[in-house]
């Protein structure tokens, strides 16, 4: 089975182009035979590393969303703050305003735009090592085998977690099969 070096997709033998990226199929890992067995873990891997850029995604977008509801309702509070003080001069009023402006810019500004960036670069990132699963399972080996994987998705996105720890179990069980996997891609798809 051929597949693309770019997105890691499997191409139809005699494709000019990957259906998937559209890149041009004249870089190719080429012929490389797995086992059933082999197979079934790299298209595992790929799966569980989709279910976690899925989460990561959806994440980001749920706290884009709340970042931008905040931040208007913060725009919208300094209005009410600066009208407030220049029609009426009324300092009982001002204070309540300012502090619910400031209490709502801060938690769009500060809590939820970091939130939203590291969802967002953690999906990237994810897309990235979910197309090279079948073109270079040591780097893919090497990301879920990292415990610090798990904090930070603990930290910042509980659902993405579960399949990042599910990766972990994995590439610790499966640690002959992926050695043997990187083995093939190695000669394998260097020589063709």
């Amino acid at each position: 089975m051929n597949f693309c070096t770019y997105c890691g997709s499997k191409l139809e033998n005699n494709c000019n182009f990957c259906h998937s990226c559209g890149k041009p199929a004249n870089n190719i890992q080429k012929n490389i035979k797995y086992t059933a067995e082999e197979e079934k873990c790299l298209d595992d891997f790929k799966g569980f590393l989709k279910w976690e850029r899925f989460f990561y995604k959806l994440a980001g977008i749920i706290y884009l969303v709340c970042t931008i509801i905040f931040a208007s309702f913060g725009l919208f509070f300094l209005l009410v703050t600066s009208v407030t003080y220049s029609e009426y001069n009324n300092y009982a009023m001002y204070v309540p305003s300012f502090l619910m402006c400031f209490i709502y810019l801060f938690i769009a500004l500060i809590i939820y735009t970091p939130v939203v960036i590291i969802n967002f670069s953690l999906k990237n990132r994810t897309e990235k090592y979910m197309n090279t699963v079948h073109t270079d399972i040591k780097a893919v080996e090497e990301r879920c085998g990292n415990v610090a994987m798990i904090v930070v998705s603990v930290i910042f996105n509980s659902p993405a977690a579960i399949f990042v720890i599910i990766n972990f179990v994995r590439t610790k069980t499966n640690k002959n099969l992926i050695d043997s996997i990187s083995y093939k891609q190695k000669t394998e798809g260097s020589n063709a």
